[in-house]
C-alpha cells in the first residue's frame, strides 16, 4: 500500500530528476550526488520521508535516483525510484549533449537481464 510518504518521496526523486536534467543542459558533466544537485536547485531534500540519504546512480542507460523506502531494503514493493534521466553523449568526447526522461518502475528494472 503507497502511504501518504512514499507519494512524497516520489513526488521529490521527480524534481531530484528535474535537476539532474538542469544540471546537463547547464553544461555540467559527470554523476551528481543528490548534495552536489542541489547547486542547480538549492531546495531539493537529500533524506527520504523516512530520514535515510536518497542514492542515485549513472551508468551506460543515465541516471536515476531511489529510495530503498521505510522497510531500508532493497528490491522490495515500497521501493521508489525517479525518473531515468536519459543521458545522450558526444561520440567524439563523451561529453552530456543533451538529456531527456525515461520513466521506469523500478532502478532495478535497469538491470535486470534483457534490458
Amino acid at each position: 500500500m503507497r502511504t501518504p510518504l512514499w507519494h512524497l518521496a516520489h513526488a521529490q526523486l521527480a524534481d531530484i530528476s528535474e535537476a539532474m536534467n538542469r544540471w546537463t543542459l547547464d553544461g555540467r558533466s559527470g554523476c551528481p550526488g543528490v548534495r552536489e544537485l542541489r547547486l542547480v536547485s538549492p531546495r531539493l531534500p537529500d533524506r527520504d520521508p523516512w530520514g535515510r540519504p536518497y542514492l542515485s546512480r549513472c551508468d551506460a542507460h543515465g541516471f536515476v535516483a531511489f529510495t530503498v523506502g521505510p522497510d531500508g531494503d532493497a528490491g522490495t514493493r515500497d521501493d521508489a525510484s525517479s525518473p531515468v534521466v536519459v543521458l545522450v553523449r558526444s561520440p567524439n568526447d563523451d561529453s552530456i549533449v543533451d538529456s531527456g526522461m525515461l520513466i521506469v518502475n523500478s532502478p532495478l528494472e535497469l538491470y535486470s537481464p534483457g534490458y
